[in-house]
């Protein structure tokens, strides 16, 4: 098994239980994870990190880039796996996307796309794969369009049905399954368009068939009805107005009416990426436990990103945060002391339960998550991942059909299985940095957002442990 090693220079960041000071040196191996552990309070200078760019607003930005008018070039567009499928995809239906210092060149394709026969995949992002069947469907072109094993098991039937009221023709090629597609395009008419969709499952649902229909140049009505956030739609439809196409909102009391006129289609132009806030959100949580100062570089309370409500839970636990230059700072309390005894509703950053999970296990009192029934079909049962992993390390939680409550607890170490998710195994990790012993098992699966987040945060400790 090959290792990598990184030297501390300080040896409070240790390896074994209580105090003692095991060697300082910090491993991160292909099949594990052992998370270094800041054995005494770390330091008051502020430490600042660097987190990759959103990978949902650079899916969003990256297909709108594709499907506009003559050339766009993204700035600080991030490497990782989710970002890496759209890119595959749109090289199958030769789309032009070429490397360069600023980020990346997109050769827009005016909304037809040149190759119109395509056998494409998604991987296993879940915006490529929601996004893509949209487009493709509501395009010219017979396609195939395959996906990731776990990507096959994740919800899609809402929005397929959907797209074949408006006339494309989609077709399953395993039973069982929704992934692989075989799609038929409904094609450029001049019929407007008029769908109906539920996102009580998901809301890229609704942003799917509202990046589709910008390229159609067609009137277009979506009705959008299920109790589900919409704030990540609400970034889909500021990615949209960047690229020249405006919504029309309008709610009433049992669902929401999106409007677009026909218009000449997604403009090009120069587009910066933002940090990733849910990215950045680990390195808060991070000295809310350790009760010290952590700021992200790039970040802002105005970002697109609807993890910004995550940002009061954490206040609510006696963080406090402010607005600098360089980015959000955020400040934990003294001692890491957190404070429970609420319920929070996560329904628009549902995203961040295993991360609140994680930090409300040393909470003075249990917290209580709600809105997330959702997420137990995400990239894995999350419901069950917290249940789970939290019992590994001698934690509690407690779940009902939409809520999870978890308990204080006195936690110790143990083997964390993130089910090849990836946000279980960054939440997680969280706790080892304050109880020694915690081991994460399969690392490698955070390269679908944040393909160096264990060293960051092993840089983060090392900071923090220089006083």
């Amino acid at each position: 098994m090959c290792a990598v090693s990184k030297r501390l220079s300080d040896a409070k960041l240790n390896k074994t239980q209580g105090d003692a000071i095991a060697s300082p040196v910090l491993t991160v191996m292909k099949d594990f994870y052992d998370v270094p552990t800041l054995s005494q309070t770390g330091s008051k200078h502020p430490v600042w990190v660097h987190v990759p760019a959103s990978r949902s607003a650079a899916n969003r930005t990256l297909l709108l880039a594709a499907l506009a008018n003559g050339e766009s070039v993204l700035r600080g567009f991030p490497v990782m796996d989710d970002t890496q499928d759209m890119r595959n995809a749109l090289s199958a239906l030769d789309v032009r996307v070429i490397e360069c210092p600023e980020g990346l060149r997109v050769q827009g394709c005016g909304g037809h796309w040149p190759n119109q026969q395509a056998v494409l995949s998604s991987g296993r992002s879940g915006t490529a794969a929601r996004f893509l069947t949209a487009v493709l469907a509501l395009s010219d072109g017979n396609y195939t369009l395959d996906a990731d094993d776990q990507m096959r098991r994740r919800p899609m039937i809402p929005l397929l049905n959907a797209l074949r009221s408006a006339g494309a023709q989609i077709e399953h090629m395993l039973e069982g399954s929704s992934f692989p597609l075989s799609i038929t395009g409904r094609g450029h008419t001049d019929i407007p368009l008029r769908m109906q969709i539920n996102i009580k499952e998901s809301s890229q649902y609704l942003s799917a068939l509202l990046l589709a229909a910008g390229a159609t140049r067609q009137p277009a009505e979506i009705i959008s009805s299920g109790s589900h956030s919409t704030s990540f739609v609400d970034m889909t439809l500021r990615t949209m107005a960047e690229f020249g196409i405006s919504v029309q909102k309008k709610g009433c009391a049992e669902h929401t009416v999106y409007s677009l006129h026909a218009a000449g289609g997604y403009s090009s132009g120069t587009y910066q990426i933002e940090p990733d806030l849910l990215s950045a959100c680990y390195f808060f949580a991070l000295s809310a436990l350790l009760g010290t100062s952590v700021g992200v570089y790039g970040t802002s309370l105005d970002c697109m990103h609807p993890g910004i409500a995550f940002l009061s839970i954490l206040a609510r636990m006696g963080c406090t945060y402010e607005q600098l230059p360089e980015g959000i700072l955020f400040h934990g309390p003294e001692n890491g002391h957190l404070s429970g005894g609420f319920s929070a509703d996560l329904s628009s950053c549902a995203d961040h339960a295993l991360t609140l999970a994680a930090l409300a296990s040393f909470a003075d009192a249990p917290v209580t998550m709600t809105g997330i029934a959702h997420i137990r079909a995400q990239e894995s049962d999350r419901v069950l991942n917290i249940v789970q992993n939290l019992a590994a390390l001698g934690g509690h939680a407690e779940e009902a059909v939409d809520s999870v409550t978890v308990f204080p607890a006195n936690l110790h170490g143990g083997i964390v299985d993130p089910m090849d998710d990836h946000r279980a195994a960054m939440a997680f990790s969280l706790i080892g940095t304050r109880i020694a012993g915690v081991r994460i098992q399969h690392p490698s699966c955070c390269t679908k957002t944040f393909p160096g987040f264990f060293e960051v945060l092993d840089d983060a400790l090392l900071q923090l442990s220089v006083t």
